[in-house]
């Protein structure tokens, strides 16, 4: 019994295909039918190239993550969009002669998806360095300043205008003195159409007189009387003086 049943399973093994084909594909008239069980990217544009008759480039680039996906009837271009959206772009040439049972696209180039960039590696610890070495710096010199310009003392102040008095010389070279020394100087004369001037005209100081004093009677001499030349004489009254008349 146990023989029997060893081989029955053998026979049943041998009866069964060696694989089963994930992809089903077919073209016509420029439609597409797909049935695709857990197939990845590559498998699937295996079948369309083997059934549609077109070169395929770079189709094992795409991403390697199997797809379940059926597409019933459809035109070509919606088909091909749908299985290239995850990849950057892609490139289908046009068959110049379409064929009923062949594709319309005679090349489909894959635009592959970039890699993503690796990680930089984590840095280890800074190994302590010593300072570069700089050497001083060299003292700042000071640009020379330009000279100066030169400058030109300023000219001598003019003499003060001559006053309307000249002095006279006379013939020994000697000037003659000025006989209107002390005389009060001459009022401004303004000018036509000029305010006249209102300022006081200053006088010289006049001479201070002093008050007349009054003349004092003169007073008659007392003279106390010498004596007398014995003793017992009668002293003499003495003789008046006479008063001069007032002029």
């Amino acid at each position: 019994m146990r023989l029997l049943l060893l081989a029955g399973l053998a026979i049943s093994a041998s009866a069964m295909p060696l694989y089963a084909t994930p992809v089903e594909l077919t073209v016509h008239d420029g439609r597409l039918s797909l049935v695709a069980v857990n197939a990845t990217p590559a498998e699937i544009f295996d079948a369309w190239s083997r059934a549609g008759d077109v070169r395929v480039v770079n189709a094992e680039r795409m991403p390697a993550a199997p797809l379940t996906i059926t597409l019933e009837d459809v035109p070509e271009e919606q088909a091909l969009d749908t299985l290239l959206r995850p990849v950057t772009g892609y490139l289908a040439r046009r068959r110049t002669e379409p064929t009923a049972t062949a594709s319309i696209f005679d090349r489909i180039v894959i635009v592959p998806t970039a890699a993503a960039a690796r990680p930089a590696a984590a840095p280890g610890a800074p190994t302590p360095s010593a300072p570069p070495f700089s050497p001083a710096a060299p003292p700042l010199s000071r640009a020379p300043q330009p000279p100066a310009p030169f400058a030109p003392p300023p000219p001598p102040a003019a003499p003060p205008p001559p006053t309307g008095v000249t002095r006279i010389i006379g013939p020994d070279g000697q000037p003659v003195e000025d006989d209107q020394v002390g005389a009060p100087p001459p009022p401004p004369s303004s000018a036509a159409g000029d305010a006249p001037d209102m300022r006081a005209v200053p006088q010289p100081p006049r001479p201070f007189a002093a008050p007349p004093q009054q003349a004092t009677p003169p007073t008659p001499p007392t003279s106390a009387p010498a004596g007398v030349p014995r003793p017992g004489m009668v002293v003499p009254s003495p003789t008046p003086t006479p008063t001069q008349p007032r002029p």
